[in-house]
């Protein structure tokens, strides 16, 4: 059931950005304002995702989460009504209200329902929600912007939402372990991320991998579409690709983090950031005559490793504050990565912008992926090697 709820989450982080083509052309926008728009929506839920964490602590998943889906099925059909780019800015930040709650509330079920050795796969297999809403979307929505309107579109995404709703009402069992000792937010969460070091990298890490995530998500049809001169359907399909992939790969580091690596998650984001910076480079490099087979290869890379890492993120942070805190963890290290986000996709687009040519958006992607995973590899620690904040 937790899958099924990020299913609903992906229809606004990875599926809202399919629609980025259509809405350009139709506002007028810049690259660097459409990376705004996602901006916007991450920037309100940097606030929610704190206060789910907290939630989850404290009453449990199932009705908050009925509750911020219900809000998200409400608040996307706000883009239907856009006719500017301050509008889209507003619409984003509603529907970020009822983006940060959802990693959180689900996140804390996995941790409370699945044993150490076999949490980073079985978060990994949650995190797959948002691409294959994302997969499927971008070989769907298109089509049906083209046949109809990009704003008839998102009402039908607002459908699937208060749908996806209704099975998580009738048939998710809430079975959270809650404690009421914390009955406010404070500023403790954050504080704890800076007096531990692991987790300090870590975030910092995560900051810059969901920057380039997102980057990807904005910018992936844009480009094929404005640099190697695909149709508009078929750079959606190139994205679905690379978020197939991501679902793979999802599974993979997963099972690869509990059983190949023995429950290194250093090692494990070390790979991932690896082979993510291997495809982002990759793709700075291609051209409208290059071959679609290594086009797929670029793109599938990127999906199984920069764009596959949550869920190990995840179980990393939950073991070392411990299973307790661990809503209040996610939920604060989330708050902070969420400004990755905020940042990245319009810088991308500003350079994209400055130098008319995706190469050097690609390049710096690729730069900055390497550049985090060493700084993570050399001075983060493996929970079982005692850097946890459990013992402190």
């Amino acid at each position: 059931m937790a899958t099924i709820a990020m299913l609903a989450d992906g229809i606004v982080i990875q599926s809202i950005p399919v629609l980025y083509p259509f809405i350009r052309d139709d506002l007028g926008l810049t690259r660097a304002q459409v990376g705004l728009i996602t901006s916007a929506i991450m920037g309100t839920s940097m606030i929610t995702v704190v206060i789910g964490g907290w939630l989850s602590d404290t009453w449990g998943a199932k009705k908050i989460l009925v509750i911020v889906m219900l809000y998200i099925a409400i608040a996307v059909l706000t883009l239907s009504l856009i006719n500017s780019f301050w509008t889209a800015l507003l619409a984003g930040l509603l529907i970020g209200i009822g983006v940060g709650p959802f990693y959180p509330l689900t996140s804390k079920q996995i941790i409370d329902w699945l044993p150490q050795k076999t949490r980073a796969l079985g978060m990994s297999i949650k995190q797959t929600g948002p691409p294959v809403a994302g997969a499927i979307a971008a070989v769907t929505l298109p089509s049906i912007a083209i046949a109809t309107n990009w704003r008839i579109t998102t009402i039908i995404m607002s459908v699937v939402i208060l749908a996806l709703t209704f099975v998580i009402f009738f048939c998710y069992k809430d079975k959270s372990q809650v404690t009421k000792r914390e009955t406010k937010i404070s500023l403790h969460s954050f504080l704890d991320i800076g007096k531990n070091r692991t987790l300090m990298i870590l975030t910092l890490w995560a900051f810059c991998m969901v920057g380039l995530q997102q980057t990807v998500v904005s910018y992936l049809i844009l480009y094929l579409v404005e640099d190697l001169e695909y149709s508009t359907v078929m750079a959606g399909g190139y994205l679905s690709i690379c978020l197939m992939a991501s679902v793979i790969g999802r599974i993979f580091w997963g099972g690869a983090s509990d059983l190949l690596f023995r429950g290194s998650r250093k090692v494990t984001l070390a790979g991932i950031g690896l082979l993510g910076m291997i495809g982002l480079l990759a793709l700075s490099f291609m051209e409208p005559t290059s071959s679609k087979i290594l086009v797929i290869l670029a793109v599938s890379i990127i999906g199984a490793s920069a764009m596959s890492w949550p869920g190990i993120f995840t179980v990393y942070v939950a073991e070392i504050s411990g299973a307790e805190r661990s809503g209040t963890a996610i939920g604060s290290t989330n708050a902070i990565v969420r400004i990755g986000i905020i940042i990245m996709p319009p810088l991308f687009g500003h350079l994209v912008d400055t130098t008319n040519s995706y190469y050097a958006g690609w390049l710096v992607t690729s730069l900055i992926a390497i550049v985090s995973t060493l700084i993570m590899l050399a001075w983060a620690k493996d929970p079982n090697q005692g850097d946890n904040l459990v013992s402190r």
